[in-house]
């Protein structure tokens, strides 16, 4: 049991100060933007809002949609968009990631707008599987479908007892 023990303790982290957050415009990475500017504003770091442009797409709309996300933002963030080239896009995530020295990868679910898809997308996937720092893992729903329910109902009904 012993030899799955790391050998030494991680790293503390005092504050996430740089997050990059990849937005396609879909509902799952516009939910993901907002938490980035939420999870910013109180640590007080960073974030590049980051997208991946496919062949044939517009870039002048991806600038004008990365803009009008970037207000959401009190401290405005670097708004970074990239190629993408023969590899995945799950690789130029990564690779911009890394030559920004983020901390933390924020991303959707999944790039659908099926909110009842409880699938991860396939670039979600090859981000996790390819990071070498944490990854945060948005969903676009807020609650559960099936008994469980809101995930807070529980916690109000210890309160009210």
């Amino acid at each position: 049991m012993d030899e799955f023990l790391p050998y030494r303790s991680p790293p503390r982290l005092e504050r996430i100060s740089q997050v990059v957050v990849p937005v396609d415009f879909g509902p799952c990475s516009l939910r993901a933007a907002a938490f980035g500017a939420h999870l910013t504003r109180a640590s007080g770091g960073q974030v590049t809002l980051l997208h991946v442009l496919l062949p044939g797409e517009d870039a002048e709309l991806a600038e004008s949609r990365l803009t009008q996300i970037a207000r959401w933002y009190r401290r405005p963030p670097v708004c970074l968009m990239v190629l993408a080239a023969e590899e995945e896009v799950s690789e130029s995530i990564l690779a911009a990631s890394q030559a920004r020295g983020s901390q933390l990868v924020m991303l959707g679910l999944h790039s659908g707008h099926d909110p009842r898809r409880l699938r991860l997308g396939r670039v979600t996937c090859g981000v996790l599987l390819g990071a070498s720092v944490p990854v945060q893992v948005i969903p676009l729903a807020t609650t559960r479908p099936g008994p469980l329910g809101e995930p807070l109902d529980r916690w109000r009904e210890l309160g009210q007892r």
